[in-house]
């Protein structure tokens, strides 16, 4: 018995099959770089999409809305445009979005659906997320 898979045994004897960790052949951090890698290789370029996505929000305000920081995931399509963009129930710092579901959502989602960049090569779309704050 090799001494990983001896330690897998260990971990269900002492610890029940729930503790178990099931390693997957990638993690989730090297998942989305080898995903970066492959839409650099297509032409798209992550560099212009923050710049596109440094939008202004502070017209979004109005009465009753919170202040704070939210985050969005914007989706582009191959042609430049946005396809889709929707807030993230969490912020980077994973406290909730304070402006999901308040009077200031559809503006934010507006202004972020506006941005264009350049288009790249055919493809499936590429999603960037996006931190803003309202203040």
């Amino acid at each position: 018995m090799r001494f990983r898979e001896s330690l897998l045994l260990v971990g269900l004897v002492c610890c029940g099959p729930t503790r178990a960790r099931v390693e997957s052949p990638m993690e989730p951090g090297a998942k989305a770089y080898e995903a970066a890698k492959a839409s650099e290789a297509r032409g798209f370029d992550r560099g212009s999409a923050a710049t596109a996505l440094a939008v202004d929000v502070q017209p979004c305000k109005t009465s009753g809305v919170p202040t704070g920081v939210g985050h969005v995931s914007v989706m582009f399509g191959a042609d430049g445009t946005v396809v889709d963009a929707r807030l993230d129930e969490t912020t980077l710092d994973g406290k909730l979005n304070p402006f999901i579901g308040t009077a200031a959502a559809p503006c934010i989602l507006e202004r972020f659906k506006a941005s264009r960049i350049k288009p790249f090569a055919e493809g499936p779309p590429v999603t960037v997320g996006r931190s803003f704050t309202i203040r």
